[in-house]
C-alpha cells in the first residue's frame, strides 16, 4: 500500500523523468494507472518469491521495513545535527527541550526495528532460516547510489507548485476537487 501511494505522489510531481508515459495521470480516474499496473505486477513478482524460497521473501518483506526506518530516521538525525534549527522555525513544535529527546527516543525506536527485522525467523540458525536482510538492503543500498551517481544527480526537481505566498496550489493536484 506504501508504494502505491508514493507511486502516485511520483507520478503527481512528474518525477519519473524516463517515462512519461508511466507518470501519466488518467484525468478521468485521477489516478496514474499505468504506473500503478507496474507496482502491482512487480508486488505480484515479489510475491512469487515466496513459492521459492521463504528465506528470500522474509529478507525483502525486511527490507522493506528497514528502507523505510532509515527514510524515517535520515531527516531525524540531520536535523539533531542541525540543533533543529528549521523545526525551531515551524509554527508547531515540541521545543528545545522535549523535541531532541523525542528525536532521540525515535532514532533508538528505529535503530530497534533495524536489529529486530535482522533477526532470523528460527532457531537454531540455518542457511534456510537465516535473514538476509541486511544483505539485501546493503544491496539495494549500492544500487540506489549508482543510480544517482550515473543518472538521477543530473536530474532537477524544481519544487512543487506553488501559489505566490508559498502554499501549495491544490489545483495543480489532478486528483483534487480544488478545496
Amino acid at each position: 500500500m506504501y508504494a502505491v501511494c508514493r507511486t502516485r505522489v511520483l507520478a503527481r510531481n512528474t518525477i519519473d523523468t524516463d517515462n512519461q508515459n508511466r507518470s501519466k495521470v488518467n484525468p478521468k480516474l485521477g489516478v496514474p494507472v499505468n504506473a500503478l499496473g507496474l507496482v502491482t505486477i512487480v508486488q505480484m513478482l515479489l510475491g512469487l518469491i515466496n513459492l521459492g524460497s521463504t528465506s528470500a521473501f522474509t529478507a525483502f518483506v525486511s527490507v522493506g521495513v528497514q528502507a523505510l526506518a532509515l527514510a524515517y530516521a535520515i531527516p531525524i538525525a540531520i536535523s539533531l545535527l542541525n540543533k533543529r534549527e528549521q523545526v525551531l522555525k515551524a509554527r508547531w513544535n515540541l521545543g528545545q527541550i522535549v523535541g531532541p529527546i523525542v528525536n532521540v527516543i525515535a532514532l533508538l525506536w528505529i535503530a530497534f526495528e533495524l536489529v529486530l527485522f535482522s533477526m532470523p525467523t528460527a532457531l537454531p540458525v540455518t542457511s534456510i532460516s537465516m535473514n538476509y536482510a541486511s544483505v539485501v538492503l546493503v544491496g539495494f543500498g549500492a544500487v540506489a547510489a549508482v543510480w544517482y551517481a550515473v543518472h538521477s544527480r543530473k536530474c532537477e526537481f524544481s519544487g512543487f507548485p506553488t501559489t505566490t505566498d508559498g502554499c501549495l496550489r491544490v489545483d495543480s493536484i489532478p486528483w483534487s476537487s480544488g478545496v
